[in-house]
């Protein structure tokens, strides 16, 4: 009888462990989930926001728990201006959450990244995850989320010149928008009027910055400034200077009543320089004094930049040569120095902090999961050494015992084999880092030399010249840094297609229309042979990369002849093939030519580079898309690149 007792006490012991163990991990919980409400209710303030964040445990949280963590710290970065910091968390979040559940969290979460990306300038991968949120928002019809993708894939294409799409996507916006509601009716305005600026069409801006500022709400000051700004621009390019002059004053009373100094330096900017066409150039002169006094206070590569422009334009005419050639020269060097110090954050800080803070992420997840597996050691022991007592009254737990005893066992065989795994994974990746850094090298030192070649050189065709090889090393660079991003990825797994019915006869014509003027200008014959109204479940940006890479390659290394782009249904299959009269690949070559970093030495002309990623991502995507590529080749005959898909009944 005393053993029974013994052994009940035993058990509720254990019981009442387990049963304050869960309500510890709830109220931590809880307190968790209220801090961090604390922390997004002050977002607007990223100091006071950030301050929270930094207190709170991230231990043992949920993957959802420590995405909406991690994005409430990106969103703070981003309000206080620091977007490397902003990518590297919103990464965060994404790595957290499972980006095959297309649910409000995920489509929040990658819509925070596309904009910190396209506020850095990384605006190729800002257009991925804009597109990655849009297809969620799309699946779960989430109207106020698509207007605002929208609205950011317009100004995105804007700034990119990319006039149609621009529009396009404003068109989808003023379509979900209520024309009740003036804020969102202005703000479209205000990007109509930057679209029709884009192709100068200045009168059809004019009309919608009008509107726009009409629409704009009293109290709205920030927006009433930009309204005036913008009209004062407008009427700059339409010649009418005094009206310019006019909505710029007022633009710079309202920039200062909110202080933004920024803004009221820029104003002042435009307006010199509108003082300074008209002849008046002490009036410009003070103009321009006011905002070197502004900018000595924020500082502001742009506005030091722009004040050395007009500086040495005024200089000039004044009469003061040599001076305004002394400006002109420290212009230069700025604009040259701001350009690489672009390239260089765009290929290094960006890209690699996203890659350390994914790490970081793992690391925590894999030191969460080492926490539970103790917790269940522990939790196992305890059930064992009741067991050993009640052994004497329960002989036939002895059984019981030996079974828990070999779950161990297979658990440490089961650890075992993952560290193996995790060691071969970081060979691995310290061969592709390897890789990498070759392949950045060649680029990054012609960017550094050249740069510093440019910084000494006075005559105007060599610096044409060497501008012209800065240019394309730097192209160079970041489409290496986009492959290697992409292929990063698709290594991780974190990419994965969103299959939907598309006409692959439009979507091919387009990549051949957009892709044409490179054939013209290489004097190539470029034909097609498209079947109407073909299509397939597809991944409309996977697909679009794939034909750019295939079409685009037959297009470099081809010299004399010309490309031709077919696409035919066979046999319930649709055929894909593109076919060049290049260089050809020898037959050593085509067994490796899907690899990555693999580039063939078929080609002996040292003009044609590339990072050997883009036919590996190409067959990656192909496959993830449930189709076939393979390849026929002739060295110094040509190449047929052949891809099939399954037809869509």
């Amino acid at each position: 009888m005393g053993k029974k007792v013994a052994i009940l006490w035993l058990c509720l012991v254990g019981a009442l462990i387990h049963v304050g163990a869960w309500a510890q991990s709830v109220s931590n919980s809880s307190l968790f989930i209220q801090r961090l409400a604390e922390a997004k209710s002050v977002i607007a303030y990223p100091d006071s926001s950030l301050g929270i964040l930094q207190e709170l445990n991230v231990h043992d949280l949920s993957d959802s728990l420590l995405a909406e963590y991690f994005k409430a710290k990106g969103s703070a970065f981003f309000y206080k201006g620091m977007m490397d910091s902003a990518i590297a968390n919103f990464s965060g979040a994404m790595a957290s959450l499972d980006s095959t559940t297309c649910n409000d969290q995920f489509t929040l979460v990658s819509n925070g990244l596309a904009v910190a990306m396209h506020a850095a300038g990384l605006k190729m991968q800002a257009i991925e995850y804009y597109t990655l949120s849009l297809g969620c928002a799309e699946f779960r019809d989430d109207q106020k989320m698509k207007l605002k993708i929208y609205n950011n894939l317009s100004i995105l294409n804007r700034e990119l010149g990319i006039y149609d799409r621009a529009q396009l996507f404003l068109d989808k916006a003023f379509k979900l928008t209520d024309p009740s509601e003036p804020h969102a009716m202005a703000s479209l305005y205000n990007s109509r009027g930057q679209n029709f600026l884009l192709v100068e069409q200045v009168d059809s801006a004019l009309h919608y910055f009008e509107l726009s500022y009409a629409n704009r709400h009293p109290d709205d000051l920030k927006g009433k400034g930009i309204g005036l700004n913008n009209l004062g621009y407008a009427h700059s390019l339409q010649g009418n200077v005094e009206k310019a002059m006019e909505y710029y004053s007022e633009a710079a009373i309202i920039r200062e009543k909110i202080e933004d100094l920024y803004g009221s330096a820029s104003i002042f900017i435009n307006m010199a320089n509108l003082a300074m066409e008209q002849g008046d150039l002490s009036q410009a002169n003070a103009l321009i004094q006011n905002a070197i006094l502004l900018n000595q206070n924020i500082r502001s590569p742009d506005i030091e930049t722009r004040l050395l422009a007009s500086r040495s334009v005024l200089e000039e005419k004044r009469g003061n040569t040599a001076l305004a050639l002394d400006l002109l020269r420290q212009y230069q060097h700025m604009s040259d120095s701001t350009m690489a110090e672009d390239l260089i954050k765009e290929a290094s800080a960006s890209q690699y902090q996203i890659a350390i803070v994914e790490a970081e992420n793992k690391v925590k997840r894999i030191q969460s999961k080492e926490t539970e597996r103790e917790a269940t050691i522990i939790r196992q022991r305890i059930i064992n050494l009741s067991l050993a007592i009640a052994i004497a009254v329960f002989v036939g737990l002895f059984a019981l015992l030996l079974y828990q005893l070999k779950l161990l066992s297979d658990l440490r065989k089961t650890l075992t084999e993952k560290r193996d795994e995790a060691e071969r994974k970081a060979q691995l990746r310290r061969e592709t880092l390897n890789a990498v850094v070759h392949e950045l090298r060649t680029p990054m030192n012609a960017i550094v030399s050249l740069a510093d070649l440019i910084n000494r050189e006075e005559d105007v065709e060599e610096l044409r010249s060497m501008t012209d090889l800065l240019q394309r090393s730097s192209k160079r660079l970041l489409g290496i840094t986009n492959n290697v991003l992409t292929f990063s990825r698709l290594e991780e797994g974190s990419v994965e297609p969103v299959l939907r019915p598309e006409n692959l006869s439009r979507l091919v014509d387009d990549i051949v229309k957009l892709l044409s003027p490179q054939a013209t200008v290489k004097g190539l014959t470029f034909s097609t042979d498209i079947e109407p109204d073909v299509k397939i479940l597809t991944d409309r940006s996977m697909m679009e990369i794939v034909l750019m890479n295939l079409v685009g390659n037959a297009l470099k290394y081809t010299k004399v002849g010309g490309v031709h782009v077919s696409l035919a249904l066979k046999q319930g299959d649709v055929h894909i093939v593109i076919e060049d009269t290049g260089i050809g690949i020898s037959e050593a070559d085509q067994k490796k030519v899907f690899e990555p970093f693999f580039q063939s030495t078929s080609s002996s002309d040292s003009s044609i580079e590339g990072s050997g990623l883009g036919l590996s991502i190409t067959k990656h995507y192909i496959e993830q898309m449930k189709g076939r590529i393979w390849l026929e080749s002739v060295e110094k005959e040509g190449s047929v690149f052949t891809i099939v898909f399954s037809a869509l009944d």
